[in-house]
């Protein structure tokens, strides 16, 4: 690939393309590193490194923590206090100092403020009372005056970075960078929901979130690879569910299937509608007759048209100049004028002369002014209505003829271009006469038969072969999450296990929002077609069995040096010690001193480390720091020839009588005599 050597080439789908690492800056063909000092994200106590693709913070001397938080050290309050035991050790800010007590005076070189030590510049130097120690700084190995740095990232080595995290190791410590597709600190990364965010996925696609990336997945009716979905047009490939009497329309993602002109139903399933079960189907004066998709109004004797109207027999029929017509509603009456009798129609053998409507299996039976149609043996009906046997289908004319409908039969003609009765083949596959395979489908033609493979099935017709559709995934439809069985002629898809569905869609089961095994301290990550069950944070184990870390004692704790451990179920607690106050992460030695009834009075409160001392002032003593009584104790230093006397706290030495001197010292003096 053309990515940049600070790029990552990434695989999307079928696409790929190149996306600049954290830390740099580009379209992923070139990438430029990002100076993050410039934005100073280190503490005002720390120094900022730039690196590629990443920064360094760390703290300035004297000061300890991440670099992006530096908190001033206590140089006095560390285990070993750096200054002598008879000097006092002044905390300031980043250094300290060392005042000697009083009674004391500095006699010691230190090597380390004047720089004549040879510690490592990754080691620590400490002064003693006369020397020097050395000690590599955290993160640092050696015997202080040469210290190498610890790979933390190295395989084996312990560092606090998640699983979805990359170990990068820096001088003296170490960074965590969560991989792509994750996010948080680098000590916990969690999955990025790309589906909750702005994605590749086509609109016409489902997105499937994974363990660090996403899926897309076209929606039912839609073929694609996820980023771009095509509608799939159901009604031309045949693909649908719609009824031989229903009209199939497309849509985006489906289709619509809509019951034909006289029939009714979801078009699914579609059925015939009466319509002479309804009411005013047809005109008053006819009869409704129901066909498959359709109906006929037949008028009624003495009536006719569309709308049915009255026959005025008396103007359509012959009626005799002696008689005189009146027309009723469906039929007339005939009455003869005064002084004549007899028929007052003329009489009209509508039998003879062709006039009638009977069919050709029935009997014309002419009567006095009309007719009547009489079935002939064998048949039945009204003997007028007959049968269409072209618009039923019931005929038996051959594929290229024309069937056209007679009364009482009807008439097959060979069309343009063949030669025959209209009627008379062999067909070879209505009397099992072919020698076409099973699998095969048997097509009767003009004087011989076809016979072509079912679906499902290759060959030429005599012989079929079963094809395997499972070979190939062009030939099926099953789900990429389905497994294809092949069956005689055709095949079937059966979704695997962690998903469901009708095989053709396959959806992704969502284990962990259902029993699963992973253990009450863990985590149920779900997975496309499976789940994963991961120790949550502060346990350990395989997810489906997890058990406590004991933070305290592995040393995993973060608890400060001055606090006691305590674990706890999936993590830990920190508590200062007796003389120490804080969050136990971080404890501040508590100055007992600053309390005036600390000490008993006649005494100095000293102050160290987690606790303090009561050292009482020069002339008292014991717990209470009473009067020392030095002149009855003896412990004076007056003179032989003094007296002492007893104060608070100390003593006062006089000379005797006869002798002159501060008490410490008396001289003898003489007397002279006159």
């Amino acid at each position: 690939n053309q990515c940049h050597a600070s790029a990552s080439c990434r695989e999307l789908g079928d696409r790929w393309f190149c996306k600049c690492n954290t830390g740099f800056t580009g379209n992923g063909y070139k990438c430029t590193d990002i100076d993050e000092c410039v934005d100073k994200p280190c503490d005002s106590n720390a120094v900022c490194l730039n690196k590629p693709g990443s920064y360094l913070c760390k703290c300035k001397a004297g000061y300890e923590g991440s670099g992006k938080v530096c908190k001033d050290i206590n140089e006095c309050k560390v285990e070993k206090n750096p200054c002598s035991n008879n000097a006092l050790c002044i905390n300031t800010i980043g250094s300290y100092q060392c005042k000697c007590l009083p009674g004391f005076t500095q006699t010691s070189v230190s090597e380390s403020p004047a720089g004549t030590h040879n510690c490592h510049k990754h080691a620590n130097c400490k002064n003693k009372f006369g020397s020097f120690s050395c000690k590599c700084k955290p993160g640092f190995t050696g015997n202080g005056t040469d210290c190498k740095d610890i790979n933390e990232c190295k395989k084996g080595s312990p560092n606090k970075c998640s699983n979805n995290a990359e170990c990068i190791n820096t001088a003296g410590s170490y960074e965590c960078q969560c991989k792509p597709g994750y996010t948080g600190n680098g000590y916990t990364c969690n999955d990025i929901n790309e589906c909750k965010k702005r994605n590749k996925c086509h609109q016409n696609a489902n997105c499937i979130d994974n363990i660090g990336s996403y899926d897309c997945t076209c929606k039912p009716g839609y073929t694609g690879d996820g980023l771009t979905c095509t509608d799939i047009d159901e009604c031309q490939l045949g693909d649908n569910r719609c009824n031989d009497k229903a009209n199939c329309k497309n849509t985006n993602g489906s289709y619509r299937c809509t019951c034909l002109s006289g029939f009714e139903g979801n078009g699914y399933n579609c059925t015939d509608i009466d319509e002479c079960s309804k009411p005013n189907a047809c005109p008053k004066n006819a009869e409704c007759r129901n066909s498959v998709g359709s109906y006929a109004c037949v008028c009624k004797s003495g009536f006719k048209g569309k709308k049915c109207k009255d026959v005025d027999e008396c103007k359509e029929k012959p009626i005799s100049p002696s008689a005189v017509c009146i027309n009723t509603p469906g039929s007339y009456k005939c009455n003869c004028k005064p002084g004549y009798e007899g028929a007052c129609l003329l009489y009209i053998d509508e039998c003879t002369t062709g006039e009638h409507t009977c069919g050709g299996n029935a009997t014309c039976i002419n009567e006095l002014g009309s007719y009547k149609c009489k079935c002939k043996p064998g048949y039945k009906g009204d003997g007028q209505t007959y049968i269409d046997e072209c618009a039923e289908n019931k005929d038996n004319c051959h594929s290229n003829a024309i069937c056209t409908n007679t009364v009482g039969s009807y008439r097959c003609n060979c069309k343009a271009g063949f030669t025959g009765n209209g009627r008379t083949y062999i067909d070879e596959c209505a009397r099992n006469s072919h020698n076409c395979h099973a699998h095969a489908k048997c097509t009767n033609t003009m004087g011989s038969f076809q016979c072509q493979c079912r679906p499902g099935f290759t060959g030429n017709g005599k012989t079929c072969h079963d094809t395997n559709e499972c070979q190939r995934s062009s030939d099926n439809r099953c789900s990429q999450n389905a497994n294809c069985v092949n069956t005689p002629g055709s095949y079937q898809c059966s979704c695997k296990p962690g998903f469901t569905g009708n095989g053709y869609t396959c959806s992704d089961i969502d284990e962990c929002a259902e029993p699963n095994k992973c253990h009450k301290d863990a985590l149920c990550i779900d997975n496309i077609g499976s789940y994963d069950c991961s120790c949550k944070s502060g346990f350990t184990g395989d997810g489906l069995s997890c058990t406590d870390i004991d933070e305290c004692r592995n040393g995993a704790d973060n608890c400060h040096a001055n606090a006691d451990c305590v674990n706890t179920a999936g993590s830990f607690t920190c508590k200062c010690r007796i003389g120490f106050v804080g969050s136990g992460v971080n404890c501040t030695d508590i100055d007992e001193c600053n309390n005036a009834n600390a000490c008993p009075q006649h005494s100095t409160c000293e102050n160290s480390v987690g606790s303090y001392t009561c050292v009482c002032n020069q002339g008292y003593n014991g717990d209470n720091c009473d009067d020392i009584p030095e002149c009855a104790l003896n412990t004076d230093n007056c003179h032989a020839h003094a007296i002492c006397t007893n104060t608070i706290g100390s003593f006062t030495c006089a000379c005797q009588d006869g002798f002159s001197g501060d008490g410490l010292q008396c001289t003898g003096r003489h007397t002279l005599l006159k």
